[in-house]
C-alpha cells in the first residue's frame, strides 16, 4: 500500500527523531570525556544541518503561509528595494522584507531563502544550547518534539524574529550590551511581536534572588488572569492593527499542548534539586523562564494566536529537560532521561499524526 500524505509525514518526522537519538546513542557510547566532547559537537552539528536542509527542502503547501511567503520572496526578484518596503503588506515586518529583498538579489531560489531563515534560527540556538546545556542531542530533541521545528517551518517571519532575540539575549548575558541593543532592535522590525521576550532581560538580572521562581509562577498566574488585559494594552500602545488578531477570543484551543509542558516541567523538577546546588542562579533563570513558558502557552485558552508568544521562551525547555537530570546518579539519569525522551517522542508523533499540513519535499 501506497503511504498517504500524513504517513509519510509521520515517517520523515520519525526518521529525523531517529538520527538524532542514534547521533546522541553515539556520543553516549565513547568513554573518554575529550573523545566524547568532539563527537557531540559533530553529531550535533550534524544534527542541526539536518533541520536546515529539511527545511530548505519542504513543499510549500497551498493555502498555507509557508505557500505566501514563498510567493512573497519570488515578488522581490520584480520589486526595487524602496517599493518592497514603501507598501502595506511590509510596513509591520520592515526588517523581514528587507532582508528577504537584499537575499533576492542573489537570484537564488525560496529553497535557499527558506534554509537561510532556518540557519539563522538554528545558530541563535545552537550559541544557546551550546552554551547551556549537558546534552546538545538532547537539547535538539526537545526542539523537534515541543514544537519549534515545526513553526519554524511555517513562520518564517516570527522565527527570524525569535532568532534575532535569542541572539540579543545570549549577548545581553556575555554583557556585548551594544551588540544586543542592536539584534533587539532588527528582531523587533521582523516582527513586532517579539517584544514580548523583552521582560526577559531585567529577568535576567533577578535570578540570583531565591524567591525568582515563586514570583515567576506567581506572575505566571496573573498573567493568566489579565492576559487579555495586558495583550489589549500592549496592541493599543504598538498602535497596529494586524495585532488584534490576537484579541480575538476564542475558546476552541485544546490544552493538549500546555498539560504537556506542564507535565514536562514537572518531571523535570523531580531532579531539579541536584540542578540548582551546582548553579542555582542558572537553574532558577531555567525553571522561571520554562515556567512563563507555560503561561504564554495558557493564554492560547484566550486566543489560540497567543501560542506564538509562548516559542520566543520555549528555548529554555530545551535546557532544562537536560539539565535538570544531568547531575543526578547514572543509573537514575539515564531512567529519568530514557522516561523524558520518550514520552516527548510520543506526545509529538501523536499530535502530528492529524496535522492539517504535513511535512513533504517540493518534488512530491
Amino acid at each position: 500500500m501506497t503511504p498517504t500524505f500524513k504517513n509519510r509525514d509521520m515517517i520523515y518526522n520519525a526518521v529525523l527523531i531517529l538520527i538524532i537519538l542514534f547521533l546522541r546513542s553515539d556520543v553516549l557510547s565513547k568513554r573518554n570525556d575529550t573523545i566524547r566532547s568532539n563527537v557531540e559537537n559533530r553529531n550535533s552539528n550534524l544534527a542541526w544541518l539536518l533541520i536546515v536542509i529539511m527545511a530548505a527542502l519542504r513543499k510549500p503547501i497551498d493555502g498555507t503561509d509557508v505557500w505566501g511567503y514563498m510567493l512573497q520572496y519570488n515578488d522581490m526578484f520584480n520589486t526595487s528595494i524602496l517599493d518592497a518596503l514603501n507598501n502595506e503588506r511590509t510596513n509591520d515586518y520592515i526588517g523581514y522584507f528587507f532582508t528577504s529583498k537584499l537575499f533576492s538579489l542573489t537570484g537564488l531560489s525560496y529553497h535557499w531563502w527558506f534554509g537561510f531563515i532556518e540557519a539563522l534560527y538554528v545558530l541563535a540556538l545552537k550559541s544557546f544550547v551550546d552554551k547551556f546545556s549537558k546534552d546538545k542531542l538532547f537539547s535538539i530533541l526537545v526542539f523537534v518534539t515541543c514544537g519549534l521545528f515545526s513553526f519554524s517551518l511555517a513562520g518564517l517571519k516570527q522565527a527570524m524574529s525569535m532568532a534575532l532575540m535569542l541572539f540579543s539575549f545570549v549577548r545581553f548575558i556575555d554583557k556585548k550590551y551594544i551588540n544586543s541593543v542592536l539584534f533587539f532592535i532588527y528582531a523587533y522590525l521582523c516582527h513586532p511581536v517579539s517584544i514580548v521576550f523583552l521582560v526577559a532581560f531585567p529577568l535576567y538580572y533577578l535570578r540570583n534572588n531565591t524567591r525568582f521562581v515563586f514570583y515567576i509562577a506567581s506572575g505566571t498566574i496573573l498573567l493568566y488572569v489579565f492576559g487579555l488585559t495586558i495583550m489589549k494594552n500592549l496592541v493599543s500602545l504598538m498602535e497596529m492593527e494586524h495585532f488584534e488578531m490576537y484579541l480575538s477570543e476564542d475558546r476552541s484551543y485544546s490544552y493538549v499542548t500546555f498539560i504537556f509542558y506542564i507535565v514536562i516541567v514537572a518531571l523535570s523538577c523531580l531532579k531539579y534539586g541536584k540542578y540548582k546546588a551546582f548553579d542555582s542562579n542558572e537553574a532558577r533563570m531555567v525553571l522561571g523562564f520554562s515556567l512563563l513558558t507555560c503561561g504564554l502557552q495558557l493564554l492560547a485558552g484566550f486566543s489560540p494566536t497567543m501560542f506564538r508568544l509562548a516559542y520566543f521562551y520555549s528555548p529554555f525547555l530545551m535546557i532544562l529537560l537536560p539539565n535538570a537530570t544531568n547531575y543526578a546518579q547514572k543509573e537514575e539519569k539515564t531512567l529519568v532521561r530514557t522516561a523524558l525522551i520518550i514520552s516527548i517522542v510520543f506526545f509529538y508523533l501523536y499530535t502530528m499524526r492529524n496535522t492539517s499540513y504535513p511535512y513533504s519535499f517540493f518534488w512530491q
